[in-house]
């Protein structure tokens, strides 16, 4: 009896690897998914002998979300007692804007999470962290995906870069690789026309017509001549407003001076902007206006898109 009391409650559980494991307990997971989270991570053996201990201490309801640092050898009475011991994370939800740019996504987690955003803005652009979520490029603006997620208080401009990283990861997974959806377009290919899409316009209603129009233009060598690409060449300094001295600015990035596509994303575009752009509306539009409702005209031939130029003009000057 007194041996297998030593070796249900006192006898170490001992994994041979790092001296401490993180586990962290999700909001929702109940105890058998911890339980089989211990096991994966080869912590414990015996899924069986530590539920009976926990049985006995009453902890199955009890244990908390947090991420708890797991030391060798330490037995089954010490393990649930830690787990116990956890102190619950309180998380907030945050929301997203689609096509955010990056310098304002940094100080949307400045005001609120208070991380420090200056270093996220370093991390974007810091190539030895970015290897090590498995990224390969200078800057990654344009591959964190915006949507609503729950982030903890004390949350990390490491982590949170990585976790929107990994959400964008899994919807390419999900939408593109699993459902095999065809197209000739690469993913920074997709990810640079979607930011553009994304900052043309605010009606999602519209993001296959636009998608249509730039891929228009790239078929028949036209410029893509779009605004939001010069916007992002001074949004530093002014946000987005734009004088006509900027589009003369000499750069990759100016669409109305360089033809192609931009050398990367000028945003982080939203799921909408991206699907927008693998499946794009099958037009002959090549031009497209303001139409003063938050929406645009769009038209086939330059004559009438001055036609709709001039009727945009009309209106700013009778709202004023």
């Amino acid at each position: 009896m007194v041996g297998i009391f030593t070796y249900i409650f006192l006898f170490p559980n001992s994994y041979y690897f790092n001296p401490q494991v993180t586990l962290e307990i999700k909001q929702g997971m109940n105890f058998n998914d911890v339980l089989d989270s211990l096991k994966s991570k080869g912590i414990i053996q015996n899924k069986l002998l530590l539920k009976f201990v926990a049985y006995i201490y009453n902890a199955e309801t009890k244990i908390k979300a947090g991420k708890i640092q797991i030391p060798n050898t330490l037995s089954n009475v010490g393990l649930v007692e830690l787990l116990l011991s956890t102190t619950k994370k309180t998380d907030k939800l945050i929301s997203i804007g689609e096509g955010i740019w990056q310098n304002k996504l940094a100080k949307l987690f400045k005001d609120s999470l208070g991380i420090d955003s200056s270093k996220f803005m370093f991390l974007s652009h810091d190539k030895e962290f970015l290897k090590t979520i498995g990224f390969e490029g200078d800057n990654i603006e344009g591959y964190l995906l915006p949507e609503t997620y729950y982030f903890y208080l004390d949350s990390s401009p490491q982590n949170i870069i990585k976790k929107l990283y990994a959400a964008q990861n899994r919807f390419f997974d999900n939408y593109i690789r699993i459902k095999d959806i065809k197209t000739e377009l690469t993913r920074k290919e997709i990810l640079i026309l979607a930011s553009i899409v994304d900052g043309e316009s605010n009606k999602e209603s519209e993001f296959r017509t636009i998608a249509g129009v730039y891929l228009n233009r790239l078929k028949i060598g036209m410029p893509l001549q779009a605004d939001p690409t010069v916007q992002y060449l001074i949004r530093e300094k002014r946000g987005d407003q734009l004088y006509r001295r900027d589009f003369l600015i000499k750069s990759d990035y100016n669409t109305y001076l360089k033809g192609g596509l931009p050398p990367s994303p000028i945003n982080n575009p939203g799921k909408a902007a991206i699907m927008a752009v693998i499946n794009p509306e099958k037009h002959n539009f090549l031009y497209f206006v303001a139409d003063g409702t938050g929406g645009h005209v769009f038209s086939s031939s330059f004559i009438q898109h001055q036609i709709n130029v001039g009727r945009y003009k009309a209106w700013q000057r009778n709202s004023k």
